[in-house]
């Protein structure tokens, strides 16, 4: 569903203009140059595996997040989950919002994937809050969304054993 950036600013009768789209962003340094994966290991008869993301250059920063899940996965698609996460986390690096809509999007709800479209940019955007304010306007906050984010190209490190003996 496209969303005209002109209807961001949806306000009561003589409240003041507002800001159509306020955006936030967290620095690099605040996110993760890598992402680990711990998983059971089909190749190691459901040993500990583990996959990481490609490392970003970020600077001098280095933050590593540890993820453990308790699903059996083989190494590709194990490193596909991590390269996911990381390339996720800095996606959603940016908040949108809050921006308020009219009434006529109350169908909206958190979780939605909305494009925003005006003054020649787009913005796809996956809503994280909707709330009903008391005059049937919408109040919503965003972060950006990449439908080709979940689709890894990773490929597995190969596990140097094959599991327990």
């Amino acid at each position: 569903m496209d969303i005209p950036l002109s209807h961001l600013d949806a306000r009561a009768a003589g409240d003041a203009i507002g800001d159509r789209l306020v955006k936030a962003r967290d620095m690099p340094s605040q996110l993760p140059t890598r992402v680990v994966v711990q998983y059971l290991s089909a190749a190691r008869e459901y040993d500990q595996g583990e996959q990481r993301s490609p490392d970003r250059d970020t600077g001098n920063t280095v933050n590593i997040t540890t993820q453990s899940i308790a699903v059996v996965l083989d190494d590709e698609e194990a490193a596909g989950v991590a390269e996911t996460l990381q390339a996720l986390r800095w996606l959603e690096r940016t908040d949108i919002g809050p921006f308020r809509l009219p009434p006529t999007y109350r169908f909206l709800q958190p979780a939605d994937v909305v494009t925003l479209v005006g003054d020649g940019v787009s913005y796809e955007i996956r809503l994280t809050s909707v709330n009903l304010l008391s005059d049937g306007r919408l109040e919503c906050s965003a972060k950006l969304n990449a439908a080709a984010l979940y689709t890894p190209a990773a490929v597995g490190a190969v596990a140097s054993d094959s599991g327990r003996t």
